[in-house]
């Protein structure tokens, strides 16, 4: 019997497994052995002929709610200023392939009251304004952007996306992915031309507008499922260069990883630090909830934030969406049961 994986409106792959083991329903998982799985690439639309296909009504609608953690590092004055806020979703699809996410955030506590706002940068302020934009509003809207995905040939995905992309820019742009199935590997591409929000990160905009984009290229080792990223491109005070990102996911779903990036700006223009580096962690939500659900808590830590090689935070990102869609990603799952 035939299996075939959709997310998104997007074939990630087919998994096979000998009809015998359905008809026993008390078979634990040590019947089904490794040998008798057969996996397959997912093939563009190809699940549209299937015997069987669930029948969804549109739109359809996800609400859930996160809490965040929210932080800035590095002031002299005070090394460390952050807080919480508690972050409302809601998700709309009003086809397979269209969808729109909303956030609403609520602040819960904070010290960026205590934050001075005195930014020392030769370049555009895409980031070293950021004070100004957690001292404005209690409450306000971190994304709301309009999604479009689809896969234009076997192993490619594309998607296009507008909207509020991230706290401090909003735009449109799009993504390509090449993920061979039977490849450690995979290959990207994204463009988006954005224009700097207004600070209290509503629907009003600032003068500031760019071009940002990169070409992505990473490897994920197996089984120690470390994962090496390397990109080049376009940022979003208009240097260029490259950023190098490695990091390792657990069993758990826990990822933690660094960071650092080189562009163009000498260490004179780009300011104390000479060049952007840091860390992060990610949990997956559901470790904190009774129930499962998709999504992440990120924590980014920089000694310093400054404007030079800042790429957009724009959401939903293909490989975010596209998982267990390679052989190896497949056996990594069914041998230590964890969905990465």
């Amino acid at each position: 019997m035939e299996t075939t994986t959709v997310n998104a409106n997007l074939e990630l792959n087919k998994i096979k497994i000998p009809k015998e083991y359905y008809l026993f329903p008390n078979n634990d998982s040590s019947y089904l052995k490794e040998e008798l799985i057969s996996f397959k690439s997912g093939n563009k639309d190809q699940y549209l002929e299937n015997e069987f296909r669930p029948r969804l009504r549109f739109p359809r609608h996800n609400f859930g709610w996160t809490p965040v953690v929210i932080n800035h590092i590095g002031d002299p004055i005070k090394f460390y200023h952050g807080g919480m806020i508690i972050r409302f979703d809601h998700d709309i699809a009003f086809s397979r392939k269209l969808t729109l996410t909303t956030q609403y955030a609520q602040n819960l506590f904070n010290n960026f009251d205590e934050k001075r706002y005195s930014p020392r940068s030769e370049l555009e302020h895409v980031r070293t304004d950021i004070v100004r934009y957690l001292q404005e509003s209690d409450s306000y809207i971190p994304r709301m952007q309009l999604n479009y995905i689809w896969s234009p040939y076997k192993n490619v995905f594309a998607k296009f996306s507008g909207g509020l992309l991230e706290r401090m820019f909003g735009g449109f742009g799009g993504e390509l992915l090449f993920k061979p199935f039977n490849r450690n590997y995979y290959i990207g591409a994204e463009a988006y031309k954005v224009k700097q929000r207004e600070y209290d990160q509503l629907f009003n905009f600032r003068d500031y507008s760019t071009i940002t984009g990169h070409v992505n290229f990473a490897y994920v080792l197996y089984p120690e499922n470390i994962i090496a990223k390397l990109s080049f491109g376009k940022y979003l005070a208009g240097d260029s260069g490259f950023t190098f990102d490695i990091s390792r996911k657990t069993r758990t779903g826990f990822r933690a990883g660094i960071f650092f990036t080189r562009t163009n700006v000498s260490a004179e223009e780009f300011g104390e630090g000479s060049f952007d580096k840091g860390f992060y962690f990610q949990f997956p939500i559901d470790l904190f909830l009774t129930r499962n659900r998709a999504g992440n808590i990120n924590f980014k830590l920089r000694p310093l934030t400054r404007d030079g090689g800042q790429k957009l935070e724009q959401g939903s990102d293909l490989i975010g969406i596209i998982h267990n869609s390679s052989s190896n990603e497949l056996l990594h799952h069914f041998r230590y049961g964890n969905d990465f």
